[in-house]
């Protein structure tokens, strides 16, 4: 497939389309396995599916870890099949592990960097600006940490000059996705309002999971190919070289 030129948003989301169907199953099965700590999680009134006495932080950050290593390992294997070298899952697996470190680091840094833009402002306006700020840094940060092991400084080298399309594919991608998983959870508790309680909480959460795995699935795609059609954009030729150099 011919390379666009440029950085478009139109491009990155065509390409993105095109990545994600072609490697559908495989992509699913990752995200599919990332989510599965979701089962541990308590919801608002305290029931969780799989109950390990875990406090409602722990379960979360086990959950939200889990994600983040699964949307490493699909970055990886989805910009090394859209430079046409064949990876399995396995391979992919194993450079996820091994880039986690840098990962871990990043996105401490991230935390520590929106603990600080939050505590700053007292308003929920001013939330969301450190939100909206945060997004702004580090929105090639993982596919930056999974294919080359760096970190927040070289997302920021990356993206210049087009920041600002990168914040409007982040936030497009996150309400989309958001929108997506909140629709589907209330269909599903509409169907099943007449079921046994018993079956209601776990066929939902297995519902919400499902949409939560195809929506990590689809951005760990999108972060992939904005990655590579940054590179592209600024006539580096490095896009198609740069997992051989950092391998």
């Amino acid at each position: 497939m011919k390379l666009p030129t440029g950085f478009r948003i139109g491009g990155v989301l065509k390409r993105t389309r095109l990545v994600f169907v072609r490697n559908f199953f495989g992509l699913a099965g990752i995200a599919g396995i990332a989510v599965v700590p979701g089962f541990i999680v308590p919801a608002q009134d305290g029931y969780a599916p799989v109950n390990l006495g875990l406090p409602t932080w722990a379960a979360t950050c086990m959950y939200a870890a889990s994600i983040l290593f699964g949307q490493s390992i699909m970055c990886f294997v989805a910009f090394q099949r859209m430079c046409g070298r064949p990876i399995s899952l396995s391979a992919g697996f194993k450079v996820g592990l091994r880039r986690s470190l840098p990962l871990v680091g990043t996105t401490l840094v991230i935390i520590v960097i929106l603990g600080i833009l939050q505590s700053s402002s007292d308003s929920y306006l001013g939330g969301l600006m450190a939100g909206i700020i945060l997004l702004f840094i580090c929105s090639t940060a993982l596919p930056v940490c999974a294919i080359e092991g760096l970190g927040l400084r070289r997302s920021w080298e990356l993206t210049k000059g087009h920041r600002w399309k990168m914040l409007a594919l982040v936030l497009l991608a996150v309400l989309t996705g958001l929108g997506l998983v909140g629709t589907m959870r209330f269909l599903a508790r509409e169907i099943l309002s007449f079921a046994p309680s018993a079956i209601v909480g776990p066929v939902a959460r297995i519902n919400a999971l499902i949409w939560t795995a195809l929506w990590t699935a689809f951005f760990a795609v999108l972060l992939a190919v904005s990655y590579h059609e940054l590179h592209t954009a600024k006539g580096s030729g490095e896009a198609d070289r740069i997992v051989e150099v950092f391998e």
